[in-house]
């Protein structure tokens, strides 16, 4: 099956003997082996346009972040790095526990800001938490009657909000204040 290239051929020429070689290779080798070289061929053009501009904006994206994972973080400065050491074994287990409690009641957690209050001379140095969070209000009501009835905590403030009207997830703001172990 060789084709003649030497003579001058018109498409309409082409386009015919293109075909007659076609149905000619179709005849000889069936419809199984040309269906798997049309898969074939198909997922090669796949790959060519859809795949390989992905995986070189992936690639891009890849570099991109190990850019910003090369910068050395900042150092904590010596106010953070004392209020994490004067963190008692007990007051981490506590807020361990506070946010085990939430988890457990199906509370999204974002973030937490502690703080400790100082000393007077009616009460002790406490630690103090901002609790940012999204949740259901059943499942924040669950996790507040156990957080009060299981743990030392007294709770300062409560906010809720919603972001729509019609959608049932609040945005919640817990201030709770862990009873003075610290020592």
């Amino acid at each position: 099956m060789k084709i003649n290239w030497g003579e001058t051929l018109n498409m309409q020429a082409l386009t015919g003997r293109l075909r007659w070689y076609a149905c000619t290779l179709y005849q000889r080798l069936g419809p199984l082996p040309l269906l798997i070289f049309v898969v074939w061929l198909g997922s090669l053009i796949f790959l060519g346009t859809v795949l390989s501009p992905e995986n070189a904006r992936l690639g891009h994206s890849i570099e991109e972040i190990r850019q910003e994972l090369a910068v050395p973080l900042p150092m904590l400065s010596t106010a953070q790095s004392a209020l994490q050491k004067n963190m008692s074994i007990t007051e981490y287990q506590q807020v361990k526990a506070i946010f085990d409690i939430l988890s457990k009641h199906q509370l999204m957690a974002q973030e937490s800001r502690y703080q400790f209050i100082e000393a007077s001379d009616t009460r002790p140095e406490q630690l103090g938490l901002d609790i940012p969070m999204k949740g259901d209000y059943r499942h924040f009501y669950d996790a507040l009657s156990e957080l009060t009835a299981t743990l030392p905590v007294k709770v300062n403030a409560i906010t809720l909000s919603r972001s729509h009207p019609d959608l049932s997830e609040l945005q919640i703001m817990l201030r709770v204040t862990v009873a003075g172990v610290h020592q």
